[in-house]
């Protein structure tokens, strides 16, 4: 791997730690490293005995280094990228396969998220708070035999602190920070007589937005928003668990999640090339607008029958969204200079039920034989509606095509005035008006055998097979869905494990596996506009991956290394792009073949009494290797759409656009072989180190860690445009942060705990990710970093 000279080098530099690593055994006291317990592998199992490459996130973890929600764990897991695209679409990638089909309603993410169990399948119902949280599980690599499909590239476990009977006990904190930072957060355990106790907690966030609007950019309906702050938060989470035990063996828990999300200032997502010159103003039409609800119920089922426990996990998810966007970012729409400053809004709504079952079954006997069989079912209905305007004449008044209320605008509004246009209905002021209806059901059985052949010696096997079918009904880009479903793709898929684990010694374990994850296929919008780069559908995406590893536990349990390297066989990666017969006819295709390849270190060492250091790295290599030509819809649209459009050319979204235009868009089509994968820097490292010590004021419990990214390609393309500074808009750049947490526990006060927290330290003005908008304006919008905070928080225990 050609990339591996420097990380090594770069690792000493960091921490400072290469030369007293030598000496540290004279240093270190009889503490070890606390064991972490996890359900990786449907068992409670200590986290070093687990042979996956996994990573759990404490408590304190998350405290110290400020992670709120899943958007604040990049890089806290080795080979973890969270990005964002539109603002408000969490995008995770783990080793390289992510999501990249975000703008399609029924596609699905590559890392399934479940929280206690329940598997969420609408990828924007994840945007809650982590609260009284038990640890994260982070899994890395296909996990298609135990979490089946949608896990090709792993699985993110949210494990929230259980009910405990017989003990009245609590939480309470307050963090205050710049920004008008305010956040309340409280749990409580409260028995109800010898069986049953129940547990709550909430939290409420709000503050100032990071950036704000400027450039004096009017709306739609004339309106200038100037002034307006842009990534505000106003969020409300709750959550609750009822447990009953009325016997040793059998337990039930009803759990319950509710949150609400109300942003305004489209995340503060900016223009590559925005004029302001400060990536905390922002051109702007329109200030946008997100919000977002959503209920998480569920109801656990536990019984112990001696020889295996019998587990039923019920899920019901409900969710809805609104969006409110400036399309074009107030600079280059359509992605012409002679479009510059014509406003371009969009507002779309998207609803989801989702109800899942799951039961399976779990060995107890302890012996050479452990297994674990199960079933699961998954029912997911969703509908959405999109409406796009654009002020084309430029005098501040939609004028061209009905009404248009922004945020206040109505399904029904939108139909009667699309319904007007025909052929040439680019000339009217509403861009498209769309509304889709899907269903899709999936069912699964699984099993997987540890065999123990000898003391140090154990084989793994395990199978799964998955029916899913998805019935999408899709107006295209009328307003009204049809009755009956334009697509319809079934897969029936067989995913497994196979690998066994060898002891070299008592505290060192290797292993080796061979494991096969996929994910379904999803129809397109415009489905009637196949051709030679794009179909009515996607098909199911594949990932064939290799890893040996190996665990230990060294210096007397005082120091755990974790190192795994791997290979991906990569086929068929759903990924947006484009046809060429029409100006938006396209949606998800599929990349023929790619490859992966890696390495993965985590360390864990107690120095001495008070200092101990966390780090991980992660080097990764990746290529699309098959000869594939594919269309990127942004460069269709500026090249051959807008001449056309000036043209007076009909470039409407059915095949029956002109031959010129289908001749533009075939010429522009790019060979992606030799292309690194979207969302996969080559090197990335977090390493933090925490210092304990006592005064006389209390105990201190200090961390500073330091993150690196390296940069990476946002998409498979790879544009020969770039922005203001050069840098490719198919690109995303590097960065280094610092945070800092110091907790101080009074003496004399045991159950109060005062704490500052620094996130940014050096002000690092990173850029996220950045999103190029496949469908409409093609631009280019970038998702900045949060700007330093500095954060106070007190918390009372009891």
């Amino acid at each position: 791997m050609r990339y591996l000279t420097k990380p090594v080098f770069f690792l000493c530099q960091a921490t400072l730690l290469c030369s007293p690593l030598i000496y540290a055994e004279s240093l270190l006291a009889q503490a070890v490293i606390e064991e972490v317990v996890v359900t990786a592998q449907k068992r409670e199992e200590s986290l070093s005995d687990v042979p996956i490459s996994i990573t759990a996130l404490t408590p304190e973890i998350l405290d110290n280094d400020n992670i709120q929600s899943l958007a604040d764990m990049s890089a806290m897991a080795p080979g973890l990228v969270v990005a964002r695209n539109e603002g408000f679409s969490r995008v995770v990638s783990i080793r390289g396969i992510g999501f990249e089909a975000t703008q399609n309603v029924d596609a699905y993410p590559s890392v399934a998220f479940h929280i206690d169990g329940v598997f969420i399948a609408d990828p924007n119902a994840t945007n809650l708070e982590f609260i009284d949280v038990d640890r994260i599980e982070v899994m890395r690599g296909p996990q298609g035999t135990l979490f089946g499909q949608n896990s090709t590239g792993g699985a993110i476990n949210v494990v929230n602190r259980t009910p405990e009977l017989g003990e009245f006990s609590g939480t309470a904190d307050i963090a205050i920070g710049n920004y008008s930072l305010v956040q309340p957060r409280a749990a409580i355990n409260l028995p109800l007589g010898e069986t049953v106790a129940v547990r709550a907690a909430a939290t409420y966030l709000t503050h100032d937005g990071f950036a704000e609007i400027v450039g004096g950019a009017q709306d739609i309906n004339g309106q200038v928003n100037d002034g307006y702050d842009l990534d505000e938060a106003d969020n409300f989470q709750f959550q609750g668990k009822l447990l009953w035990q009325p016997t040793d063996n059998f337990s039930a828990i009803l759990g319950a999640t509710v949150f609400s999300i109300n942003d305004v200032g489209d995340r503060g997502q900016r223009h590559v090339n925005d004029p302001s010159g400060d990536i905390r103003k922002v051109t702007s039409d329109v200030a946008g607008q997100y919000d977002a609800e959503s209920s998480i119920y569920s109801l656990t089922l536990e019984y112990d029958a001696g020889i295996a426990t019998v587990k039923s996990i019920t899920g019901y998810v409900e969710f809805d969204q609104a969006n409110y966007l400036d399309n074009d970012k107030g600079v280059y729409f359509m992605g012409a200079p002679w479009f510059a400053g014509l406003a371009a809004e969009s507002l779309s709504e998207r609803g989801s039920e989702t109800l899942t079952q799951e039961i399976n079954v779990v060995s107890n006997t302890g012996g050479r034989l452990n297994w674990v069989v199960g079933a699961f079912y998954l029912d997911n209905e969703g509908t959405t509606w999109f409406d796009s305007v654009r002020d084309l004449n430029g005098n501040g008044v939609f004028d061209q095509g009905g009404t248009w209320k922004g945020t206040g605008q109505t399904r029904a509004e939108c139909a009667p005035d699309f319904a007007t246009f025909t052929n040439g209905f680019f000339f009217g002021e509403r861009d498209f008006c769309t509304n889709i209806a899907s269903k899709r059901t999936s069912w699964s059985l699984y099993g997987e055998v540890n065999v123990d052949l000898t003391e140090r010696l154990r084989l793994t096997g395990g199978l799964r097979h998955t029916d899913d079918e998805l019935a999408l009904r899709s107006g295209g880009f009328s307003a009204a869905p049809p009755d009956e479903p334009t697509q319809n793709p079934q897969d029936s898929q067989l995913t497994g494990k196979a690998g066994f684990e060898f002891d070299l010694t008592d505290n060192l374990m290797t292993y080796f596996a061979w494991t096969r994850g996929f994910k379904p296929a999803t129809g397109n919008l415009t489905a009637e506009d196949s051709d030679e780069f794009i179909n009515a559908a996607s098909a199911p995406e594949q990932v064939d991956a290799f890893e040996a590893g190996a665990k230990g536990q060294f210096m007397d349990g005082r120091m755990s290394l974790n190192a795994a390297a791997f290979y991906y066989d990569y086929n068929d990666m759903q990924f947006l792009t484009t046809g060429a017969n029409a100006t938006f006819s396209g949606g998800v295709g599929n990349l023929d073949e790619a490859e992966i390849m890696g390495l993965e270190l985590e360390l864990q060492a107690l120095l001495s009494d008070s200092l101990s250091l966390d780090a991980g790295l992660t080097f990764l290599d990746t290529e699309i290797t098959a000869d594939q030509r594919v269309l990127d819809n942004n460069k269709k649209w500026r090249e051959c759409a807008v001449p056309a459009f000036l043209r007076g050319e009909n470039v409407n979204f059915g095949p029956e656009a002109n031959p010129r235009f289908r001749a533009c868009g075939s010429a522009l089509a790019e060979n992606i072989r030799g292309n690194p994968l979207p969302k996969a820097p080559e090197f990335s490292a977090n390493i933090a180190l925490n210092y304990m010590f006592s005064t006389a004021l209390g105990e201190i419990n200090s961390r500073l860690s330091f993150i690196h990214r390296d940069s990476f390609a946002s998409r498979v393309f790879s544009t020969s445009d770039t922005d203001f500074r050069g840098v490719s808009l198919d690109t995303t750049e590097g960065y280094e942060l610092i945070n800092l947490s110091v907790y101080l526990k009074p003496a004399n006060y045991e159950n109060l705990t005062l704490g500052l927290l620094v996130f940014n330290l050096n002000d690092e003005g990173a850029v996220n990710s950045r999103w190029s908008n496949n469908f409409g304006t093609a631009q280019t919008s970038e998702e900045f970093v949060r700007p330093r905070q500095i954060i106070g928080r007190v918390s009372y225990s009891f």
